[in-house]
């Protein structure tokens, strides 16, 4: 039996491709903003051929895909395609392998990043100053006040999915709970993160046959 490993791989790092979320029409649409940029928050990167586009905080995404946070950019790549192919299918001998409880949380993530970032902006920083702003941003993190605004506030699940990768995503819930009774405005920058790709448009066509061939 021929080695299914080029194929995973080749799944694997297709995910990381489908979660790209800017696009060059990004960039006309932060050109056509009225939104004043802000000098504390990173403006989200122009995408390149040469690099694939996750939405949100870079550590972010490697928590959720079980990579060291010490890695440099060229390894990001690499390093997800290896977890696909090790961790994120059922049935190694099966094409049609099943995804992991790892593999699917890692594609729930990337969703939720995905309308965060859509919520950021421009910009790409999440902001909210009050109860009647944070609405929208909770409803994406899976929360809900559970009483109004004030000293007493608190957050309770409302979507257990959700809240389940807002909590180990690391998203800074605390300081949002913080503003929600009183405190700062919440200031978060969710961007999307640049990351290099391993092979041109070409080679990719010449590895996805060579795939399939298998």
């Amino acid at each position: 039996m021929k080695s299914l490993f080029p194929l995973k791989v080749f799944l694997g790092i297709h995910l990381c491709l489908a979660v790209s979320v800017y696009s060059s029409a990004s960039g006309s649409a932060s050109d056509t903003s009225t939104a004043a940029p802000s000098p504390e928050a990173p403006k989200p990167e122009s995408v390149s051929p040469s690099s694939a586009s996750i939405p949100g905080p870079l550590r972010s995404f490697l928590r959720m895909a079980g990579i060291s946070q010490k890695i440099s950019l060229e390894e990001v790549l690499p390093l997800l395609a290896r977890n696909v192919a090790v961790e994120g299918y059922q049935g190694r001998k099966d094409k049609q392998g099943r995804p992991t409880e790892f593999l699917i949380l890692l594609k729930r993530y990337v969703e939720q990043a995905r309308e965060l970032v859509t919520l950021a902006g421009p910009e790409g920083v999440i902001r909210v100053s009050n109860c009647d702003q944070a609405g929208p941003l909770l409803n994406i993190l899976g929360y809900r006040l559970r009483q109004t605004c004030g000293k007493d506030a608190s957050l309770e699940t409302a979507d257990p999915e959700r809240a389940f990768l807002t909590i180990d995503s690391g998203f800074p819930l605390a300081e949002l709970e913080e503003t929600l009774q009183g405190g700062k405005p919440f200031v978060y920058p969710f961007a999307a993160s640049q990351v290099p790709l391993l092979f041109s448009p070409s080679e990719w066509t010449k590895m996805k046959a060579f795939s399939f061939a298998i």
